[in-house]
């Protein structure tokens, strides 16, 4: 066996290590109280930390899934919109009687299944005006309706649990003339 030049030749240690005649000095226990406090402040606040992160999570994911249908809904209401008016122009004519009985059968089911999943309607004829829920079209007088009563509802609106997803469109009342 060889052995390369280069290498070196193990070597005993030479450096031995020898206890230290002084003793470590005492730690101050003021200073260790200290200490101790402030990380366990430290650890309570990740706790709390950690506490606030999981509720937010809980709450956002709860959001999340109460309002994942908001998009598909505001794709389907203009769809139940024209199926309303369909049925309201086919209930004139008699002779489809049958037809618009079958639709009108299929709309209330789409509407019953809207509101399971948290839809609901905003059809406030006679109501005070709300800006926060209605779009007022116009002003008209009214005999019976006073100042800032919806006379007329243009467009039904529509609500996700309690987010608006469409305001109802509408005429308001200027009060009797």
């Amino acid at each position: 066996m060889t052995t390369d030049a280069t290498s070196p030749e193990p070597t005993p240690d030479t450096t031995q290590h020898t206890p230290d005649p002084t003793p470590a000095p005492e730690p101050d226990p003021h200073a260790l109280q200290t200490e101790n406090a402030r990380l366990h402040e430290h650890y309570a606040r990740a706790l709390a930390d950690l506490d606030n992160y999981r509720r937010r999570v809980a709450r956002e994911k709860e959001e999340l899934r109460k309002y994942a249908i908001q998009a598909l809904l505001e794709d389907l209401i203009p769809m139940l919109d024209t199926l309303t008016l369909g049925l309201a122009t086919a209930q004139q004519h008699p002779s489809a009687q049958a037809i618009t009985d079958g639709f009108k059968m299929v709309a209330d089911q789409l509407k019953l299944t809207l509101q399971q999943h948290g839809l609901q309607e905003i059809n406030p004829l006679g109501e005070p005006f709300d800006p926060n829920a209605h779009e007022a079209l116009g002003q008209n007088p009214h005999d019976t309706l006073p100042e800032n009563h919806i006379t007329h509802v243009h467009r039904i609106g529509y609500r996700l649990h309690d987010r608006l997803v469409r305001p109802a469109s509408v005429l308001l009342s200027t009060g009797p003339q």
